[in-house]
């Protein structure tokens, strides 16, 4: 019987620092390395390489960014020319970030003493070799199935599953089990394990309560904040910064925190952009976000700092808050802004993240143990710190219970802990249930052999891949998921494509296949659910997208529903169903003993549907024609109609024909109004336009035209009555006007009105004037009234009674 492979791997840093990560493995034929990132004791270093002298490597596997995990990558790059390093995408959009960044700091002049870890040729040679591999696809080398799935820690972070002849096996990086507001949370690892590499990081501790953790951080900013203090917040670049800058939009948000100048400095500034760039690997709430706001971070409130001189414009805000890298002070911008905001009373410098024991950061949290003047040595600089300083549990690792229940659900034979300091690797040992826990050192080689593996039942999974998975196109996809709205079972949605659950393997290349389709997101927390987005939450259904932002500017239901309650008639009902992608929406209205019926109209979401059939009903609407005897108004005229203003004129005529009375029947039609003039026994046709005037100026220019033609106003004119012998029980306007008409008086009017009093209960004092034929100018009593036609009325009573006198 044939001797089952053996797995070997080597451990070349990661388990006796914090912050180093590489691990070499050979299985078989096939030799690979995961990881290689920088120490960082004392002085930053290389991790021991000396074991991979001689040997050949397939490839280079990365879980995520941290330099801790990618710092050596350049020196790897030249000295394994051609060898493909494979990462996630955003993975490798945030490392070359973080090496350029490097190379820049090693050049600078100060640092002329020390020697470069690397040159840009070597960054050239690893920006060549970056290899991006998406998740939940399988890469196969050699008879390696290797599979990367989110690992939750950071935007790219991915644990790497390997199925091998000899066991499976996985390393998992550094990785957080809860969702955080800028990622989802862990994906289930449903595959088969038979030795795990965990890290340990806070394998003897408990994280305090997140959102306990975020309250207690935005109540203190803004004790600072509201005595014109200055906030730091020295955070890592990647993840953690982003995280910050959320709580504080939220807080901004929901009034928990006034409105103040947030400003970003330091390599925080381009990592912001990546997470734009990577919307699928995002929470859902921050895609959601990006596509709404064109930005997830920046805005009106939160800043960019970009050169020196607005460093120094930054320090005069008041109050201002500042999150800048590092997150430890050991340099870059926020080494400079501490070192301005310690000697202030005022300011705060507040920590939210992981210190190494030797950096600043530390440093500045042991003060709160010392007595007497506090300084805090900054690079080449000593300040002392007069102002506030606190820490927060906002970290991205997974506890001691958050790793101890992960690791008990997948129940693999050995566990290997790395990335820790021995006592919480000790401790973290001490808790777990594996029957094989081994603490690594740097420099350990461990050599498990678990089972034969022969031939793998592949070939019928690869035709299921083949013939059904591939025939799930874009069309299919849409009509499979159905419309936007609640989450969907994921496993059922497959269940129902394949016609029976499929293995986890295909499982994840089916959801991989949407996610690629850009129709769905998972679930932060719950990853087998399913959202599925709507047009304006993809760039894969813009022209959907585009006309839901049409259709809601026209808000044809709102222009129906109003159009309902002029014509006084019923609401249009709906009747509605779901067919595949879309909602299918009819609307049917009844005016009189006719109903009016839109047609069927289908859209991604529910209210466009809607929208869409009510624009058509409103189009059938303003088709039902006027009939033989109503003549249309035609917009043009609107001009011409307001200059002659003919209504205006009958008026004006009816005053000398008190006998007579102006009747102007307006009604609601679907296309806007009618109108009818009657005087006497006059009656002129009906007239329609889109608003009301329009309909009655119409109306009236006809009734104007019948009253010339009748001569109507030539007849003989009313005796004048004197304004002192006319009835106490008319309008005095009326009678200052009739005098203005008789010639008794040249003019009369109002002075300004005066308003006082609240909104609600308003009084208007005014008085009335009059000017005779000599160019005298009378003015009668001031009074007042609650209304401004009361007060007018009033006034021009006093003016009457002056000029009875």
């Amino acid at each position: 019987m044939p001797k089952a492979p053996e797995i070997e791997l080597q451990f070349l840093g990661g388990a006796g620092e914090i912050g180093a990560s590489s691990t070499f493995m050979r299985v078989g034929d096939t030799q690979l390395l995961i990881d290689c990132g920088i120490r960082f004791k004392g002085e930053s270093a290389l991790p021991d390489l000396a074991p991979l002298s001689g040997e050949r490597l397939d490839a280079i596997l990365v879980t995520h960014a941290h330099t801790d995990h990618t710092g050596a990558l350049p020196v790897l790059a030249e000295a394994f020319p051609g060898v493909p390093i494979y990462a996630t995408p955003p993975t490798i959009d945030l490392v070359m970030i973080l090496v350029k960044d490097a190379l820049k700091l090693m050049n600078l002049p100060e640092r002329e003493s020390e020697i470069p870890l690397y040159t840009e040729r070597q960054v050239d040679k690893l920006f060549d070799a970056l290899t991006p591999q998406p998740a939940h696809t399988p890469l196969i080398i050699n008879d390696l199935e290797i599979t990367f799935s989110m690992a939750s820690h950071i935007l790219g972070a991915a644990m790497i599953h390997l199925r091998t002849p000899a066991g499976d096996v996985l390393f998992t990086g550094d990785y957080s089990v809860e969702s955080q507001r800028t990622v989802p949370g862990l994906d289930p690892i449903d595959k088969h394990v038979d030795l795990v590499i965990t890290e340990s990081t806070y394998g003897n501790r408990l994280h305090e309560n997140r959102s306990i953790a975020e309250q207690r951080m935005i109540k203190q900013i803004r004790a600072v904040v509201e005595e014109d203090g200055r906030v730091l917040i020295p955070a890592f670049a990647i993840g953690r910064a982003q995280e910050v800058l959320l709580i504080l939009k939220s807080a901004l948000r929901d009034g928990t925190l006034p409105e103040v100048p947030i400003f970003v400095d330091g390599m925080v500034r381009s990592v912001c952009d990546v997470y734009q760039r990577h919307v699928s690997w995002v929470s859902r709430s921050l895609r959601h976000a990006t596509k709404k706001e064109g930005h997830p971070f920046f805005g009106d409130d939160i800043l960019r700092v970009n050169s020196a001189k607005q460093r120094q414009k930054v320090l005069e805000h008041r109050p201002s808050i500042t999150i800048a890298s590092s997150g430890m002070l050991t340099g870059g911008a926020s080494s400079f802004y501490a070192a301005h905001l310690a000697p202030d009373k005022r300011d705060a410098i507040f920590l939210t993240g992981y210190q190494d024991e030797e950096s600043p950061g530390r440093r500045l949290i042991n003060l709160t143990k010392e007595t007497g003047p506090r300084v805090l040595q900054l690079g080449e600089q000593t300040v002392n710190v007069e102002c506030r300083f606190d820490t927060y549990g906002l970290s991205a690792h997974a506890d001691r219970m958050q790793m101890i229940g992960f690791l008990d659900k997948l129940k693999p034979r050995t566990v290997v802990l790395v990335h820790g300091d021995k006592e919480a690797k000790e401790s973290f040992a001490a808790n777990l249930e594996a029957p094989d826990v081994v603490i690594a050192d740097n420099g350990d080689t461990l050599k498990r052999r678990y089972r034969l593996r022969g031939e793998r039942p592949k070939a019928l999974a690869q035709v299921i891949y083949d013939r059904t998975l591939e025939a799930l196109g874009f069309d299919e996809a849409r009509e499979l998921l159905g419309p936007p709205g609640t989450p969907i079972n994921g496993r059922r949605v497959a269940e129902e494509w394949f016609g029976s659950p499929p293995p986890h393997d295909l499982f994840n290349a089916f959801i991989s296949r949407l996610e690629a389709f850009e129709l769905i997101a998972r679930d932060d927390k719950r990853r087998s659910m399913l959202w599925v987005l709507a047009p304006g939450e993809t760039d894969a259904l813009s022209n959907e997208a585009e006309l839901e932002r049409l259709i809601k500017s026209e808000n044809p239901k709102g222009r129906l529903f109003e159009l309902c309650q002029r014509l006084k008639i019923p609401l249009p009902e709906f009747q509605e169903e779901i067919s595949g992608a879309h909602y299918v929406v009819q609307a049917q209205i009844l005016i009189g003993a006719r109903c009016h019926d839109s047609g069927a109209w289908r859209a991604a979401a529910q209210k466009t549907a809607e929208q869409l059939a009510c624009r058509a009903l409103l189009g059938k609407l303003t088709e039902i024609d006027d009939g033989p005897k109503v003549i249309r108004v035609l917009p043009e005229r609107q001009a011409e109609l307001t200059e002659k203003n003919p209504k205006g004129q009958l008026l004006e005529r009816l005053m000398k024909r008190p006998d007579l009375k102006l009747e102007l029947d307006l009604q609601p039609t679907p296309k806007g109004f009618r109108c009818q003039a009657r005087l006497a026994d006059l009656e002129t046709a009906w007239y329609s336009a889109s608003g009301k005037r329009l309909a009655e100026q119409g109306a009236a220019d006809a009734m104007l035209a019948l009253t010339d033609e009748r001569q109507l106003f030539r007849q003989a004119k009313q005796p004048t009555q004197q304004p002192q012998a006319l009835s106490g029980a008319e309008d005095p306007r009326t009678r200052l006007n009739l005098a203005r008409q008789a010639k008794e008086i040249r003019d009369f009017g109002y002075t300004a009105i005066e308003a006082a009093g609240e909104p609600h209960a308003r009084i208007f004092t005014l008085a009335a004037w009059a000017t005779t034929h000599r160019g005298e100018r009378l003015e009668g009593e001031r009074v007042s009234a609650s209304s401004k036609k009361e007060a007018q009325r009033l006034a021009a009573a006093a003016l009457l009674e002056r000029l009875g006198g």
